[in-house]
């Protein structure tokens, strides 16, 4: 998986326009005024029509939230001035359904989301600002891919080799998946497995290993297919079948005893549907949703797995734990004031906002880590609807004593367990809001042959552990754990101003500013409008006076 995290180069004004020029416009809501620059368009409204882009309150969500009103205002014919107008005298109107207008699905693409990035008014603390991530291009042509587009950038990163060879060597991950099926071979043995996102074929050898009567792979990299099919003869397990396509374009049928990756209307035959006692998949990404993978294996649940079928993984637990990076910002803020070969470079300093508003994909330090970690929400895998994906949830992250808090590590768990272990009632996403976790180290259990403080970990902290002698396995991308390519995502807290903030319960520090207590709040994780394979984090702090709400873009 390619790093999301993002270049530390800045841009100015004029090398912004030279990038973006003739890349789409941004459309006036209120006339045909248009231009390549949400700037300007949003200059316009405001002084042609006395628009304020920050009505709402300050920060981007806001902003967000009342142009989506009023764009969808005017597709239905209303008169958007009036609309706006109304808007002004009673805020209510938007800010009582703002969760309804913070994901909006609209052409105006531009006007909504590149102000926030290409704006450099100065005194405008309601504007986030900075979002380029120069490492994967600055260019708004890159927003506007069609799906295709995007399609074909995801699937050629994952023709190369370099990143199966990284996955497999990472023990936590494949350790996890080999663990699970060979410890639980009663579940496999005689099954039909169909393994979404094949890559190399480990996934789907190791089931076959396990004893499944047939194993079918799909993967949309040709030279993956030809490679896990050779994979799968050397290693002289023969019930492996590979296709190459997209899982949404498949009708996997069987005609004649054999089957084929599409139905063949002309064929006299009959054709049976295919389906699957077992489903697996390694979908995850960065912060769990990044690369958008999760619903081609929902459709492929849908379309496939059996009633009685379960899913590898069964869960996924999402997560935050609070982190101390004070003196890591602090170092970055001041790293290139000092003179380098006797030159002065300061040009090269780090912008604090963008410093600030970027997520970075690193592996935390497990020193700075200073809480417990902390729930956000569990999803069952063989229930969840897409459309649940994106809702917003319920977090507080209880900071240690005596410890201060600048910035948040997301990670996530996945939980293979078998299916009698697995609920079939209550909500498919249930909100770990109020849930903490202490150390996975003290609560690990020895199993048979494997080398489980590099693997993974069991939980008690999952239900059905024991149920029945099967065994349940708890990966974890947790900073206190053995690092994984997942990393974590960490995303460091600012106030309205796009300054620093501290959330500890000692005296105020006078580097940073400071509250006390906890982290609180809504977070929800969306995929990009700009491109679907991209992620949008969103931070809704519940002490909004001193937090600001966060917007991060993980690209």
């Amino acid at each position: 998986m390619d790093s999301g995290d993002s270049s530390d180069s800045c841009s100015s004004g004029s090398e912004l326009e030279e990038t973006w020029e003739g890349e789409g416009v941004a459309r006036s809501l209120f006339d045909d005024f248009s231009s390549p620059f949400a700037e300007q368009v949003y200059r316009h409204m405001a002084s042609k029509f006395g628009f304020d882009h920050g009505a709402l309150g300050k920060g981007t969500l806001h902003r967000i939230a009342l142009v989506t009103y009023l764009e969808r205002e005017k597709a239905k014919g209303a008169d958007v001035l009036a609309c706006y107008q109304r808007v002004r005298a009673d805020p209510s109107i938007v800010l009582s359904r703002l969760e309804e207008f913070i994901n909006p699905p609209f052409e105006n693409e531009k006007l909504l989301w590149d102000f926030m990035e290409s704006s450099d008014e100065e005194g405008d603390e309601g504007v986030l600002q900075g979002h380029l991530h120069q490492e994967r291009g600055s260019k708004t042509a890159q927003a506007a891919k069609k799906p295709s587009a995007e399609d074909a950038d995801y699937f050629e990163n994952y023709r190369g080799l370099g990143i199966h060879r990284e996955m497999i060597e990472d023990r936590v991950r494949t350790g996890a998946y080999e663990a699970f099926i060979r410890l639980n071979r009663r579940l496999f043995e005689n099954k039909v497995v169909l393994d979404v996102g094949s890559g190399s074929g480990i996934l789907s050898l190791f089931a076959a290993k396990a004893g499944a009567k047939m194993v079918v792979g799909v993967d949309n990299c040709a030279n993956m297919v030809k490679m896990s099919a050779q994979h799968a003869q050397v290693n002289g397990l023969s019930n492996v079948q590979f296709f190459h396509g997209k899982i949404e374009d498949s009708d996997l049928v069987w005609v004649d005893g054999a089957l084929c990756f599409k139905r063949d209307p002309a064929c006299a035959s009959a054709q049976e549907a295919f389906k699957c006692d077992v489903l697996v998949s390694e979908w995850m990404g960065y912060g769990l949703l990044y690369e958008n993978m999760l619903p081609s294996v929902l459709f492929a649940r849908d379309k496939y797995l059996a009633e009685a079928g379960f899913m590898v993984p069964s869960k996924v637990k999402l997560g935050f734990t609070a982190l101390d990076m004070h003196d890591h910002l602090v170092a970055k803020m001041k790293e290139w004031e000092q003179p380098r070969y006797g030159l002065v470079l300061s040009g090269l300093r780090y912008d604090v906002a963008e410093l600030l508003r970027t997520p970075h994909v690193e592996v935390a330090d497990p020193s700075c880590i200073v809480s417990d970690a902390s729930g956000i929400c569990l999803v069952d895998l063989k229930r969840v609807a897409p459309s649940e994906l994106a809702a917003a949830h319920e977090f507080e992250v209880k900071v240690h004593e005596n410890k201060s808090c600048s910035s948040l590590a997301m990670y996530f768990d996945c939980i293979f367990e078998p299916p009698s272990a697995a609920s079939v009632c209550g909500p498919a996403v249930v909100s770990l809001a109020s849930a903490s976790f202490g150390a996975l180290a003290s609560y690990r259990e020895r199993l048979p042959g494997v080398d489980r403080s590099k693997a993974f970990c069991t939980s008690p902290d999952y239900a059905g552990a024991d149920d029945e002698g099967g065994v349940v396995v708890v990966m974890s991308t947790r900073p206190d754990q053995v690092a994984t390519h997942w990393k974590q995502v960490l995303l460091h807290l600012r106030d309205h101003n796009d300054a620093p903030v501290r959330i500890e319960g000692n005296a105020a520090n006078m580097l940073l500013h400071c509250v006390t207590g906890a982290v609180k709040g809504r977070v929800s994780l969306m995929k990009s409008p700009m491109n679907s394979r991209w992620l949008d984090i969103v931070l809704q702090p519940r002490d909004s006076a001193v937090l600001g709400d966060s917007y991060y873009k993980l690209v």
